[in-house]
């Protein structure tokens, strides 16, 4: 049962980490999608009014200032690309798939911003110089955009940081669940020495217990002999007091009948001697 308890709680504390693996991942992931949807937003917003003021220019404008406002476009997008390469650079490898996809649509806005200028050919000086405003304006959201790209760069390392904690904290987990693994066995092992120890211990005391009832028997057998021995030695006892006391009896009745009789002979010799003597006396008496 202990070791079908450790492999349950080793396959759930496996289930918890996984489980936990997979939400960081889901929410990394998301996170990205979130950052790279409000990156993509913030520069459409930026760009849309920009770019529709100078699709408007493009078609109220005169010819002959095209090349100017085909510098003034390439200086604003070198300034967005040198603006994102000081900001990103090589500080994240996790953001090159979000950098390509910005640079990608850079083109993409290169290439429309050339074929406005080329469109430009005709503009009037007035209203170029509105476009380069309006130009300038939308340097302006770029840069915008750009603190704002810096910010959620800033949250994207913020949120690696906090998953690189949990990563050291899912280790200490399972450096701490290995410590326990480790005296969760050790346990086991010193309860399995303590069953083999009680075992032994139950099989000597069942020996013993044995041994005490026999033994106990064995007493109980030699007291009920002691017993009847003792009875019988009584019996004899009893008998032999009563004889002795009969054998006393008779041995003093036959003595003191003995006595008696010794006694009235002997009487009845000094009766005679006395008479005997009464009579010499009396005898020697009358001689005189």
């Amino acid at each position: 049962q202990g070791v079908e308890l450790g492999r349950m709680i080793v396959s759930e504390l496996r289930q918890s980490l996984e489980d936990m693996s997979k939400r960081q991942q889901q929410a990394f992931a998301q996170q990205q999608a979130q950052l790279s949807a409000a990156v993509s937003q913030a520069v459409a917003q930026v760009l849309k009014e920009p770019m529709s003021r100078v699709a408007g220019a493009v078609e109220k404008t005169g010819s002959g200032q095209g090349e100017a406002m085909s510098q003034a476009l390439e200086g604003a997008l070198t300034r967005f690309s040198a603006k994102l390469d000081s900001t990103f650079g090589q500080r994240q490898d996790g953001l090159e798939s979000l950098l390509s996809q910005t640079a990608v649509s850079l083109q993409q806005a290169v290439a429309e911003l050339r074929r406005v200028a080329a469109q430009l050919e005709n503009a009037g000086r007035g209203t170029v110089e509105s476009a380069a405003s309006h130009l300038h304006n939308a340097g302006a959201g770029i840069d915008k955009a750009s603190v704002t790209f810096a910010c959620a760069t800033e949250d994207m390392l913020s949120t690696a940081s906090a998953l690189t904690s949990a990563a050291n904290v899912a280790a200490e987990v399972m450096r701490d669940h290995r410590s326990a693994r480790e005296d969760f066995a050790r346990m086991l092992a010193d309860l399995r020495e303590t069953v083999s120890v009680s075992r032994r211990d139950a099989a000597l005391t069942g020996n013993l217990v044995s041994q005490l009832e026999t033994a106990a028997g064995s007493l109980g057998h030699a007291e009920r002999q002691a017993e009847t021995y003792l009875q019988g030695v009584s019996n004899v006892l009893t008998e032999a007091h009563a004889a002795f006391a009969r054998n006393v009896e008779n041995t003093l009745h036959q003595g003191n009948t003995q006595f008696q009789r010794e006694l009235a002979t002997a009487v009845d010799y000094l009766r005679g001697a006395i008479e005997e003597l009464g009579e010499m006396l009396e005898t020697a008496t009358g001689k005189r």
